[in-house]
């Protein structure tokens, strides 16, 4: 079974045409609209969920990514097009709190479609991790949902150990991982390099308050453990089994 897993996660990811390998700077300075009109549409190799969005929005996906908010697959449109046009960090995710209900159904309906026998019991996890969140058990939630996504990225490693060291480096910059990786895998594997950051035992650091994984098993503490955090957490583990499930 896990050596069909790891030929399943070793896969190549489309990326699409016009948003394979690119510099972030060159990114910012591409105007997608004139594009687009020029060679045709290329939303194809954008998720689902993004693919209405206007690309001029993109220029705030590095403010989104480096936060930490997963945008792959989930949540819906609506919701990522307010993530993307809010101003600060506190508004997005003041954006998650409000869209709390949504999103786990946006999460929920995800799992629908992930019908790989190899990834059966991490969905059927993080069914029990959104029942016991609707439920308003967060902090149950959170661990849960957190360690579907931890064991995830670990299977992950196992096929994709260059990726997984580019996610994990203790510098991680979300720019450079999307100079490496192109759009459309750093969406996918990418956007968990901010939880998968490794910080110090409490007299040095204290538990972070944005979603950590490694503080999410270790650390109990109410600076990690929250609603928002939960929800992230969730959306993360639901993106990954999404990413992992497309053909």
């Amino acid at each position: 079974m896990e050596s069909r897993s790891t030929t399943r996660l070793s896969s190549p990811r489309p990326t699409g045409p016009a948003i394979t390998k690119i510099d972030y700077a060159t990114l910012l300075k591409v105007d997608w609209d004139a594009l687009a009109k020029a060679v045709g549409s290329h939303r194809g190799a954008l998720p689902a969920n993004l693919r209405r969005t206007s690309l001029g929005r993109f220029l705030s996906l590095q403010e989104v990514t480096q936060e930490g908010i997963p945008v792959c697959l989930v949540p819906r449109a609506a919701t990522v097009e307010a993530l993307l046009s809010a101003s600060s960090r506190q508004a997005r995710r003041d954006i998650l709190g409000r869209n709390f209900a949504l999103i786990l159904q946006d999460c929920s309906e995800l799992l629908d479609v992930c019908t790989d026998p190899d990834f059966l019991y991490e969905v059927s996890a993080l069914r029990q991790a959104i029942h016991v969140l609707e439920a308003g058990q967060t902090r149950a939630g959170q661990a849960l949902a957190a360690n579907v996504m931890d064991s995830l990225m670990w299977r992950w490693r196992g096929v994709q150990t260059t990726d997984w060291k580019i996610v994990t480096r203790k510098s991680g910059n979300s720019n450079q991982a999307l100079e490496e990786f192109g759009l459309r895998r750093f969406l996918g594997d990418g956007q968990c390099m901010r939880h998968m950051k490794v910080f110090g035992p409490p007299r040095v650091n204290r538990s972070p308050r944005t979603l950590n994984r490694h503080a999410s098993s270790h650390r109990v503490s109410r600076q990690q453990y929250s609603k928002r955090n939960a929800v992230v957490a969730t959306m993360l583990a639901s993106s990954l089994l999404g990413y992992f499930n497309e053909p």
